[in-house]
């Protein structure tokens, strides 16, 4: 029936209904229905963090994903063998979240497509997609200082370096520009594979 909404689940009575009628009684069938439409999800490695999901590129099966609908109802569900999780859900804001301590999800991995959490307007009858994309990375650190003997060690009389400029430039070929603190230290998450580090010998 056009006049149904499509995809509604039922919240009271049962449908169909079997009802024993009594001669001279009225009998009663109360059905309330909520209208639903679908939400699904997609997870995969970006290894080359471009934001796409290349066909070289590996789906992300067995996260957990919580879905919290507009009644503030929430759902866990995992992702398939294919990375791909669905969920009928009542019409309104629902948002999901990755959850990250998933021993299945790579740790500290960064998002390269989609947003997390995701807040989405569920439209009744309709099937809505999220997309996210991760590439797995790491930390780099680095500490420079003043090598007063020349005997390749640091002393504890030789002091750091502070607030020296050091460009380091990652597998995907980006180059990021960090400082030394007053330590002389530095830092910086940076995606697997290859990164090159220089220290910038013209800072004054």
């Amino acid at each position: 029936d056009p006049d149904f909404p499509t995809g509604a689940t039922q919240t009271e009575g049962d449908d169909p209904t079997t009802t024993t009628i009594v001669s001279g009684q009225t009998l009663n069938e109360i059905d309330g229905f909520y209208e639903t439409g679908t939400l699904t999800g997609h997870l995969y490695f970006d290894e080359n963090g471009n934001g796409t999901q290349e066909p070289s590129e590996a789906d992300m099966p067995n996260v957990d994903v919580e879905i919290t609908d507009v009644f503030g109802v929430v759902t866990t569900l995992a992702t398939d063998a294919n990375g791909d999780w669905s969920l009928v859900l009542p019409q309104g804001d629902a948002t999901s979240s990755i959850v990250r301590i998933d021993p299945d999800f790579p740790t500290g991995a960064s998002q390269t497509e989609g947003t997390d959490p995701t807040t989405t307007t569920i439209v009744t009858g309709q099937t809505l997609n999220e997309l996210d994309g991760f590439y797995e990375t790491g930390i780099l650190t680095g500490h420079l200082y003043f090598d007063e003997n020349g005997n390749g060690t640091q002393e504890p009389s030789e002091a750091d370096m502070p607030n020296v400029d050091v460009e380091i430039t990652d597998s995907f070929s980006q180059v990021q520009t960090v400082t030394t603190d007053a330590n002389g230290d530095w830092s910086l998450v940076l995606p697997q594979g290859d990164a090159t580090s220089s220290i910038v010998r013209i800072d004054p």
